[in-house]
């Protein structure tokens, strides 16, 4: 953490790795060999400068299931994440999000998903919270947002 980290390393050969700190630093990008990380459980890169998420995050299927990646500079999040299905955790708050991904009803096993502080105007329709058995939290304060899908006025 706060190493002032500009440069992502090459995660090829972290095979073992189970939680990875990477907060604090001026990050970019996350490297797309983040796919090679197939026992990391835990994920913290708060406080950089990522503008996107590599499609290759969905390669952590069922093993990742804590996410954070707040204060930072977002403005999607990746297709692929909803096939992170051990996700229990996503903090993505303050950034500049604008929408959510349309199959994001896939993390069934999600329990608190925070995107507080961003720009999110419209969640998709096809966004069904309903079938989020688990999500306890959802935090959407401070966002553009008029309505929610599913959910009458």
């Amino acid at each position: 953490n706060g190493t002032g980290l500009t440069k992502c390393p090459d995660f090829t050969t972290w095979t073992q790795v189970k939680k990875l700190f990477l907060n604090d630093n001026k990050l970019q990008h996350l490297s797309p060999t983040i796919q090679h990380m197939t026992a990391l459980k835990k994920l913290y890169i708060n406080n950089n400068e990522l503008k996107s998420l590599p499609e290759e995050l969905g390669a952590l299927k069922t093993e990742l299931d804590e996410l954070y990646v707040s204060h930072n500079e977002l403005k999607v999040l990746p297709d692929s994440l909803t096939q992170c299905q051990g996700l229990v955790f996503l903090y993505c708050n303050n950034n500049s999000l604008t929408s959510l991904p349309p199959s994001l009803h896939a993390l069934k096993g999600l329990r608190i998903l925070n995107i507080n502080h961003n720009q999110v105007a419209k969640i998709d329709e096809s966004v069904d919270f309903t079938k989020m058995q688990s999500l306890r939290f959802c935090h959407l304060a401070h966002n553009r947002l008029t309505r929610l899908p599913g959910v009458r006025s």
